[in-house]
C-alpha cells in the first residue's frame, strides 16, 4: 500500500474541519441582514479573503478562497497532474461561456468576467486560443468540443457537447494516471450522466440518448433504453431507497431537480466513503467538493438575503438543493 498521498489526505482532512460548522450555517440563516450575514461570515474560514462588506467582496472571497484552495492542493499532492480530473472542469465551462459569448455577440472583456479562474488554463489563455483556432495545442478535447458546440442550434445543445467531451476528457486522464479511485471516480460521473441524459431523452423526445451516451461507466446504452430500464440501473447506484424520491417526483411532474440533487448527494456520500483512507487521493478529491459545496451555499444564502427572500423560503431551498 503506497503512503504517497499520507501527508496530503491527513492535512487536507484537518482543513476540511475548518469549513462551514452547523453552528456557523445556522447563524448565516437567521441572520437578519446583510451586514449581520457578513458579519457572520468574517468569523468562518472565509474571514482571511474578506476585504469590505459587500456583495461583490463575498463573490471575490469565495472565488479566492476556491483558487487558495487549488494552489495548496497542487503544491501538497506528490503527482498533482491527477488532480486535473477536477479542474478541467472549469475549463469546459469557460469554453462553454466563450461560445455562448460569441453567438451572442459579447464583447471579450464581459466574457472573460463570467468565466471562473480555476482551470487547468487561465480563461484569457482560453480565449486566445480560441480565436486562433489552436485549442488543439491545449487539449484535443477542447478543440472537438469547440466543433461540435458551433455546429449546434441552440444554447441547450452547447450544453450537451461540452459535457459530451467533458466527460471523454476526464475519462482519459483518469485512464492516463492509472488511479484506481480517480478511476472510479469518473466512472461514477459518466453513469450519472447518461442516466441524466436517457430520462430526459425518453421523457422530453428532444434528442436521441444514444447520440450522446458516453462509453466509460457500468452502463451500456441498451441498459438506459427505457424508462424501466433506468430505474432498475439506479439501484444499482446505492440501491433503490436513495432514488425513491427522485423517481417519485419525476414521475408525478417531470421535475429533474430532485433528481440533480440526490445525483450530487450521491457523488458526495461516494467521496466520503472512500475519504477515510489516507493512502488515497480520495481525501483531496472529497476536501475539493466540499470547498465547491460550502461556496454554492454561501452564494445561494446571499444571494437570497440579497433579494429580501424569508428565513423559512431560503431554509426550504436549501433543503431542496442541497440535502
Amino acid at each position: 500500500m503506497s503512503s504517497k498521498y499520507t501527508y496530503a489526505a491527513t492535512r487536507v482532512k484537518v482543513l476540511e474541519q475548518k469549513l462551514l460548522s452547523e453552528t456557523q450555517m445556522e447563524m448565516l440563516l437567521s441572520a437578519k441582514s446583510i451586514p449581520e450575514t457578513i458579519k457572520v461570515l468574517q468569523s468562518t474560514y472565509l474571514a482571511p479573503f474578506l476585504a469590505s462588506q459587500n456583495q461583490i467582496d463575498v463573490t471575490t472571497a469565495l472565488d479566492n478562497n476556491i483558487l487558495n484552495a487549488k494552489q495548496l492542493l497542487v503544491s501538497i499532492v506528490p503527482d498533482p497532474e491527477i488532480l486535473d480530473i477536477l479542474w478541467v472542469k472549469y475549463d469546459y465551462h469557460n469554453l462553454k461561456v466563450i461560445i455562448k459569448g460569441e453567438r451572442g455577440h459579447i464583447e471579450d472583456n464581459q466574457i472573460l468576467e463570467l468565466c471562473f479562474h480555476g482551470g487547468i488554463y487561465q480563461p484569457e489563455e482560453l480565449l486566445e486560443h480560441y480565436h486562433k483556432n489552436t485549442l488543439a495545442q491545449l487539449s484535443l478535447f477542447f478543440d472537438e468540443a469547440k466543433s461540435e458546440a458551433k455546429k449546434t442550434s441552440c444554447i441547450f445543445e452547447i450544453d450537451i457537447a461540452m459535457n459530451i467531451f467533458y466527460f471523454k476528457h476526464i475519462k482519459s486522464l483518469a485512464k492516463k494516471c492509472k488511479n484506481t479511485f480517480a478511476q472510479d471516480f469518473v466512472r461514477l460521473q459518466i453513469d450519472l450522466f447518461n442516466i441524466k441524459m436517457a430520462l430526459r431523452s425518453h421523457s422530453l423526445g428532444l434528442f436521441d440518448y444514444t447520440k450522446v451516451f458516453v462509453e466509460g461507466g457500468i452502463f451500456s446504452d441498451n441498459d438506459l433504453k427505457d424508462k424501466e430500464s433506468i430505474f432498475l440501473s439506479l439501484q444499482k447506484l446505492g440501491g433503490k431507497k436513495i432514488w425513491k424520491e427522485a423517481v417519485q417526483v419525476f414521475e408525478e411532474n417531470g421535475s429533474f431537480a430532485s433528481f440533480e440533487k440526490i445525483a450530487d448527494n450521491y457523488l458526495a456520500s461516494f467521496l466520503k466513503s472512500k475519504s477515510n483512507n489516507v493512502f488515497s487521493v480520495a481525501p483531496i478529491f472529497s476536501y475539493f467538493n466540499a470547498q465547491k459545496k460550502n461556496a454554492q451555499t454561501i452564494g445561494t444564502i446571499l444571494s437570497a438575503k440579497y433579494s429580501g427572500m424569508k428565513e423559512k423560503e431560503l431554509r426550504t431551498i436549501l433543503r431542496r438543493v442541497y440535502t
